[in-house]
Order: C-alpha cells, then sequence, then structure tokens
C-alpha cells in the first residue's frame, strides 16, 4: 500500500509538471483556440502600428491626443471646482477686455475655445455700492476702472464673489497665460499679458 501511495504521488507530481510547463514548451494542440503568448506578442506591435494609422487618417499625428481644456488644468492644479474654474478665467479674460481694442481682444477670443463661455460665467466686475464688495468693492470704487490698481481691485471683488481668495489671481494668470500660449501662440500671449499687467 506504501508503495502504491508513493507511486500515486510521483504520478501526480509528474501529471502536474507536465500541465504547468506544457504550455510554455509545447506546442498548443487543443482545440479551445486561446493563442500562444509568442502569438500574443507577435499582435501587440500591428495593434500600435493600426492605432497610428488610425492617427493618419485622422489627420493627427499617432501621438496627439487632444489638448486638456483651460477648465480641467485650473480644476487640477489649483484644487477648484470648474465653477470656480470658469469663472475666475472668466474674470481674468473680462480684465483684459477692458483694457483692450476689440481688435486685440479678439485675437485671444479666437485662440481660446469658449470664450464666450467664460465671459459669461465672470461675476461682475463692477464696484458694488450697496456694500456687497465688502473693502475690495470699496478699493476698486475709489481706485476706479482703468487704472491697473483698480483693475486689480475689481479682480481681487470678482474673485471673492466666487469663494476665492484675491491670492488666487497669483496662480490664475499664469496659467492662462501659458494656455493662450499654447492655442495661440506667444505673440498672442503677449497681448494678454500686456493687458494684464500693463
Amino acid at each position: 500500500m506504501k508503495n502504491f501511495a508513493a507511486i500515486a504521488a510521483l504520478v501526480m507530481a509528474v501529471t502536474i509538471t507536465g500541465c504547468v510547463s506544457a504550455p510554455q514548451n509545447a506546442p498548443q494542440t487543443s482545440n479551445i483556440g486561446y493563442p500562444s503568448t509568442g502569438t500574443m506578442a507577435g499582435q501587440i506591435p500591428n495593434m500600435g502600428s493600426a492605432a497610428g494609422m488610425g492617427g493618419n487618417v485622422l489627420g493627427r499625428s499617432p501621438m496627439s491626443t487632444q489638448a486638456p481644456s483651460l477648465i480641467n488644468i485650473l480644476v487640477q492644479q489649483l484644487g477648484i471646482t470648474p465653477q470656480q474654474a470658469t469663472g475666475g478665467a472668466g474674470s481674468i479674460f473680462s480684465m483684459a477686455q477692458q483694457s483692450m481694442s476689440p481688435n486685440k481682444f479678439s485675437l485671444i477670443g479666437n485662440a481660446v475655445p469658449g470664450m464666450s463661455k467664460y465671459l459669461a460665467a465672470a461675476p461682475s466686475m463692477g464696484a458694488s455700492n450697496s456694500g456687497g464688495g465688502g473693502l475690495l468693492g470699496a478699493a476698486a470704487g475709489v481706485l476706479g476702472g482703468g487704472s491697473s490698481l483698480g483693475n486689480m481691485a475689481m479682480l481681487a471683488n470678482s474673485f471673492q464673489s466666487l469663494g476665492l481668495s484675491s491670492s488666487m489671481m497669483g496662480q490664475f494668470i499664469p496659467i492662462i497665460l501659458q494656455y493662450v500660449q499654447t492655442q495661440g501662440g506667444s505673440s498672442t500671449m503677449g497681448l494678454l499679458q500686456g493687458a494684464l499687467m500693463p
């Protein structure tokens, strides 16, 4: 009986070892239809070239992807809500629009997809006489729109109404300038920078 148990254990060990190693060393003989690892590895480059062909058919390079929106960039980098990102960007673009000629601002508007959405989301940048604007609103009223300090005070008031601190303006502006440069080139970015920081 001991010999039978030892032989049975040996047969089981050989069978299990053979089952484990057979797919790696032996050609596939079953009709299950699973590809061998070699076949699968051979298909991976073909899948990449198919993706590349799809990119070329669409007129894009294989590695290009759609650029993230300005809202997504602001939300990810600053940890704010999409509404705050849209309103804050809109406030900055609105301030630039007030200090630029329509022709120059149209260059920025053409470079930034959805500019009308940003401008519509911007809180009113006018100084509040009803006391709702607080200290920043009063400062904007005293300094007046048109001066760079007055514009910055109105922008800070606008940010405050979005639930953002005025210090966030300094974080928004570089991101927006970088985005405009990516979308419209350095000359378009220079127009916006000149309007925001005269």
